[in-house]
């Protein structure tokens, strides 16, 4: 027979499990401090809209506008293109290496002018594996591009 756990202290289990998966707690041990390690800034990203889907040799000569993380883009159903130039610090050779992308919706990343990524929300699929293990030869500075749709997995409600 099956009995539901009692949890006398719910605040303090959900204040652990918080912590367990913290960018900013306990990063040297926790669940994510774990799995990926340290992390850097990028060195710029910058965005293009488009009201429509275009193909990457047209997006990727657009003029791109300066971009935060944290900014808002969009409006709904448009697609918005990111460029993204990142610095590998060289303390990180011979180790796995992400592009770690985390937003509300879906992504393809583009690298050498090919898509080779999906990227979708929350957790799913949110990184990119830029090297297996970091080796001298292989570039240290790197360009993608990133196409984000403007709306959910699944969409936004009605088109528009």
């Amino acid at each position: 027979m099956y009995h539901q756990p009692v949890l006398k202290n719910r605040r303090t289990l959900l204040e652990r499990a918080e912590k367990f998966i913290s960018d900013i707690y306990f990063t040297d041990c926790n669940l994510k401090g774990r799995l990926y390690g340290d992390s850097c800034a990028l060195q710029s990203i910058d965005s293009f809209l488009s009201s429509k889907r275009i193909p990457f040799a047209k997006a990727s000569n657009q003029t791109f506008a300066p971009y935060k993380v944290g900014d808002t883009f969009g409006p709904t159903w448009w697609t918005c293109w990111f460029k993204v130039t990142l610095s590998i610090p060289e303390s990180w050779r011979g180790k796995e290496v992400h592009l770690r992308w985390e937003s509300d919706g879906e992504a393809m990343v583009w690298r050498d002018e090919q898509p080779v990524q999906g990227l979708s929300k929350e957790g799913e699929k949110t990184s990119y594996i830029l090297s297996d293990c970091l080796k001298d030869e292989e570039p240290h500075s790197i360009t993608l591009y990133v196409e984000m749709a403007c709306n959910g997995l699944f969409g936004a409600g009605q088109d528009p």
